[in-house]
């Protein structure tokens, strides 16, 4: 009898598993040092990887909600979530930053480093376009 009752619960309680409350706890991340895997970031909130985290992250590339620059510096002030959303997924897939910008900010990758970066997401168009590009990736990449 006991054991009728409980196994529903265990599948109940997997199936109300929802990535995007994860998802939502690394945007607000207090810190992201250069020097630091994506598994440690995850392991230090507590969270595990799924395909529906990478999903949630790469859908909120677009989002401009400000936040703090949680990655030390150089720091920005215009620094908002997606960009969290990217650098973790830069961070779990060993990606190149500078292969995700268009030709005019990735040539400027070498003199302006990050900013080049910072340059391209401030029009929203690009923001966009990272984002398409990020998901396109990640089709390869799971």
């Amino acid at each position: 009898m006991i054991r009728s009752l409980f196994f529903p619960l265990i599948l109940i309680a997997a199936c109300a598993y929802d990535s995007s409350v994860d998802c939502e706890n690394l945007l607000m991340i207090d810190k992201l040092p250069m020097k630091v895997s994506y598994s440690d970031v995850l392991e230090s909130k507590g969270i595990n990887d799924s395909v529906g985290l990478r999903k949630c992250l790469s859908s909120n590339i677009v989002s401009t909600v400000p936040t703090n620059d949680p990655r030390g510096a150089p720091m920005v002030r215009s620094y908002v979530e997606g960009d969290n959303a990217f650098f973790l997924l830069v961070l779990k897939y060993d990606w190149k930053i500078e292969e995700f910008l268009d030709e005019e900010h990735s040539e400027k990758w070498d003199d302006e480093g990050i900013y080049a970066y910072f340059q391209y997401v401030s029009d929203p168009t690009n923001r966009g376009s990272l984002a398409n590009a990020v998901q396109s990736r990640l089709v390869d990449q799971d």
